[in-house]
C-alpha cells in the first residue's frame, strides 16, 4: 500500500463533511475527491485541494484511490457501496449500510472475497467512554447484567428519507450489541409519525436476549430535552454513559442488590449503595480514532470481519424491530445470516 492512503468522499449531507474534515487533517493520509450531486461548488470551495465531483464514476475511474467513504442518503448507500468494492476500493460507509440484512451481509462477504476493507462506521463504538465501559462490562465489575436502556433525542435535524429508528436506532443498538456481546432473539417496537406521514418520529424498542437481559430504547427527534445517554444495571455495580455534557462521559455506581440466599426465607432482596466514580479516560476523538481504524485497515488490506458481523446483526435488529412497528408493535424474531463471515479481527485494534 503506497503512503499516503487517498480517500474520496461521497455525500456531503449528514456526517459526509465530519469524515471529510477529519480525513483532511490526518497524517499520511489524502483527501484527494469530494463528490455531491447538490453541493458540487460548494465542496469546491470548502475543499480546494480536493477535486470536485458530480458523479461516483469520476470517483471509480481514479485508479490511484485507494478508498471511498459513502455517507450519502440511506436509500443510496448499498449502490454505492457495491459499485466501490467492484471498483476494488476500500469502503467506509456512515451507518446503517442498508435497511435489509441480507445487503449488509452480502456485501461484507463481497468485501472479504476481494479482500478490500468494508467498515460500517459508528462512532458511538470508538468513543473512550464507551470503550472503557466495554472493559468494565467484560471484566465483570457490573456483576450479573439485570437490563439496560439508552435514549437519543431531541429536536435536531432530521435525516432525509430516514425515520428515528433507522437514524438514532442503528447508533445505539449497535452500541449495546457491541457492549453485551450478542444479539437479540425477539424485539418489539413502538412508532408514531407527527412531523412526516410514513416516517416514525418517535420509536420505543424492546430487546430480548436468550441470556434474560432487556434492553428499552426511547428515540425521538421531538422531544424538548437533547439526550445521549446508556444506562446498564448490573448486580452488583450499575453505570451511566451520557454524551451531552461536557467533562464527565462515564460515571460508575458501585450500588449493589443484594438477594437472600436461604431457602424458603421471605427476606426481600436489598439495595445496597456505595460510591459514585468517575473514570479518567483521554480526551480522543472518537470520529479521530474510527478513520485512523479505517486506514490501519486499508493499509493491511484486510477484510474487518469482527466489524462486519456487528453491522451484520445491528441490519437484522433493525429489520425485526422495523417488521414489528409495521405488525402494530408484536414480538419479532432476530434472524442474522452471519454464521460464514470469517477471519475475526477485534474491533478498533490495529
Amino acid at each position: 500500500m503506497r503512503s499516503p492512503v487517498t480517500i474520496g468522499i461521497v455525500g456531503l449531507e449528514n456526517r459526509g463533511g465530519r469524515y471529510a474534515e477529519v480525513f483532511a487533517g490526518l497524517r499520511d493520509c489524502e483527501l484527494r475527491w469530494v463528490c455531491d450531486v447538490d453541493r458540487a461548488p460548494e465542496a469546491a470551495e470548502r475543499y480546494p485541494r480536493a477535486a470536485a465531483a458530480a458523479s461516483l464514476d469520476e470517483l471509480l475511474a481514479d485508479e490511484s484511490l485507494d478508498a471511498i467513504v459513502v455517507a450519502g442518503s440511506l436509500p443510496a448507500r448499498v449502490g454505492h457501496v457495491r459499485s466501490a468494492l467492484a471498483a476494488d476500493k476500500h469502503v467506509l460507509v456512515d451507518g446503517p449500510l442498508s435497511m435489509a440484512s441480507d445487503d449488509t451481509f452480502d456485501l461484507a462477504e463481497r468485501a472479504r472475497e476481494r479482500s478490500r476493507c468494508l467498515l460500517v462506521g459508528n462512532g458511538l463504538l470508538f468513543h473512550p467512554a464507551l470503550r472503557k465501559l466495554k472493559e468494565t462490562v467484560e471484566t465483570g465489575r457490573l456483576g450479573e447484567m439485570l437490563y439496560l436502556y439508552g435514549n437519543s433525542q431531541g429536536l435536531g435535524e432530521i435525516e432525509k428519507n430516514a425515520d428515528a429508528l433507522w437514524s438514532l436506532g442503528a447508533r445505539e443498538i449497535g452500541a449495546i450489541l457491541y457492549l453485551l456481546d450478542d444479539t437479540p432473539v425477539t424485539v418489539s417496537a413502538w412508532g408514531e409519525s407527527y412531523l412526516r406521514p410514513g416516517f416514525s418520529d418517535v420509536v420505543f424498542c424492546l430487546l430480548r436476549f436468550e441470556t434474560g437481559v432487556r434492553a428499552h430504547l426511547h428515540l425521538s427527534w421531538l422531544d424538548p430535552q437533547t439526550v445521549r445517554r446508556l444506562t446498564l444495571v448490573g448486580s452488583r455495580q450499575m453505570a451511566v454513559y451520557d454524551g451531552i455534557p461536557p467533562g464527565r462521559k462515564l460515571t460508575l455506581f458501585e450500588h449493589s442488590v443484594r438477594t437472600p440466599r436461604i431457602s424458603g426465607a421471605l427476606e426481600t432482596s436489598r439495595i445496597q449503595a456505595g460510591d459514585v466514580v468517575s473514570p479518567a479516560l483521554p480526551d480522543d476523538d472518537p470520529d479521530v480514532l474510527l478513520c485512523q481504524t479505517f486506514l490501519a485497515a486499508v493499509r493491511r488490506g484486510r477484510p474487518l470481519a469482527s466489524e462486519a458481523r456487528l453491522a451484520v446483526n445491528v441490519a437484522a435488529t433493525l429489520e425485526a424491530l422495523q417488521g414489528s412497528i409495521e405488525a402494530g408493535g408484536s414480538p419479532q424474531p432476530v434472524a442474522p445470516p452471519t454464521a460464514r463471515l470469517q477471519n475475526v479481527i477485534p474491533i478498533g485494534r490495529r
